[in-house]
């Protein structure tokens, strides 16, 4: 009876002495942190319970891992992306407090002497903003923006360009991790507005943006009417002269929509405060019905001209003009030609120097191989091509 009693009671304290150890085990788990994941912009993110994995977290500052030691830790290591081979190596040590700061993916694991783990998995992307445009690579005829991205982690989504401030093209980007990858890419600029505003928003797959700096990604070709009211106008306004620049005409230009005898005149290209010093490429297009009836001087498509206008043709009416005008301009200043073009402009003067071409141009500028196909008429030095102030005419 007693070896009973025995034998009981001993069953009883080792299932006790059993429990005991689970019972005190789950508490411990239950009430105290592993591991706790800062950076400088909050608390969070943060685990407190155990056997917890997360998804990826992304920081653009440091990261300090803190970890409490109440369970006895048995090991805590981490695992940093080199080369571009993500979570490959032993693993490292590492003390609580210890604080990572370069960019890169992270696998940290916190393991307790019950073989309990806290897996957590994140990126340090500091360097993810550093995509930039390199606009001064365009050239007169080139139709790309070309974009170095040195793109660390995260990989570039997409790319926006945007025109007054609304996306007028979208680029999607496939690769996801470029790692410490400089990538040249090209954005595509054909049919841009002449001389508008723009910007490139580049954004990651995390949603981290760059936005670039305004750039004026068309500065030389002009495909419609719009296009080619704001040539005038930045010439005008003294933006831009275009100095020894190509200025290329893509389209015939019909200006009836803005000039007529019931909408008014054609404001001439050239003033006070800017004059056109580029090369204008007419490409052979026809620019048609320019309108203009005014006793003002130097009149034509141009009012003055320091460049070169070369291979256009023009038609309209200038009606009542003052002294200096003509079709293609009004005035060549010294240096200035007019090359390989064709008149079919009605010219009619009411003052001196009237002319098909120009109206007067000054010591070495010049016409070259031009023709006149329409009747000039003036008052004195009235003639089909130009006035010459003093030479030359070819």
């Amino acid at each position: 009876m007693l070896k009973k009693i025995l034998l009981i009671i001993s069953i009883f304290f080792i299932a006790l002495f059993f429990n005991l150890n689970v019972y005190a085990k789950y508490v411990i788990e239950e009430k105290y942190e592993v591991i706790n994941i800062k950076n400088a912009d909050s608390d969070k993110p943060y685990i407190n319970n155990r056997n917890y994995d997360v998804d990826y977290e992304n920081f653009n500052t440091d990261v300090t891992i803190n970890y409490i030691d109440n369970l006895k830790i048995k090991y805590a290591k981490y695992w940093f992306n080199e080369n571009e081979k993500v979570f490959e190596g032993d693993g490292i040590d590492f003390e609580s407090g210890t604080t990572f700061n370069k960019s890169g993916f992270y696998k940290v694991e916190v393991s307790d002497m019950y073989n309990n783990k806290t897996i957590y998995i994140f990126i340090i992307d500091k360097e993810v903003n550093l995509a930039k445009i390199e606009s001064d690579n365009l050239s007169d005829s080139g139709t790309n923006i070309k974009i170095t991205a040195n793109d660390f982690v995260s990989g570039i989504k997409k790319i926006d360009l945007y025109i007054n401030n609304s996306i007028y093209k979208a680029f999607l980007y496939e690769e996801k991790f470029l790692k410490e990858k400089t990538e040249e890419i090209y954005v595509n600029i054909d049919n841009l507005p002449f001389y508008e505003e723009a910007y490139i928003l580049v954004t990651d797959f995390y949603g981290n943006t760059l936005k670039s700096n305004i750039i004026i990604p068309n500065k030389s070709r002009i495909y419609d009417l719009q296009d080619f009211v704001k040539f005038r106008d930045v010439v005008n306004s003294g933006i831009d002269s275009f100095k020894n620049q190509g200025i290329y005409l893509l389209n015939p230009i019909d200006l009836s929509s803005i000039c007529s005898s019931s909408k008014g005149n054609w404001i001439p290209i050239g003033t006070s405060k800017g004059v056109f010093s580029g090369i204008f490429e007419g490409n052979n297009y026809q620019i048609s019905n320019l309108y203009i009836n005014s006793s003002s001087s130097y009149l034509g498509l141009f009012k003055t001209v320091n460049g070169i206008i070369q291979n256009l043709r023009l038609s309209g009416n200038i009606l009542n003009a003052g002294g200096n005008s003509g079709g293609f301009a009004g005035a060549l200043n010294s240096g200035a030609e007019i090359k390989n073009c064709r008149n079919y402009v009605k010219v009619n003067g009411k003052a001196d120097s009237t002319g098909g071409i120009a109206g007067i141009i000054h010591n070495l500028a010049k016409v070259s191989y031009c023709i006149n196909y329409s009747n000039i008429t003036g008052l004195n030095f009235t003639g089909g091509i130009v006035r010459i102030q003093s030479r030359r005419c070819n």
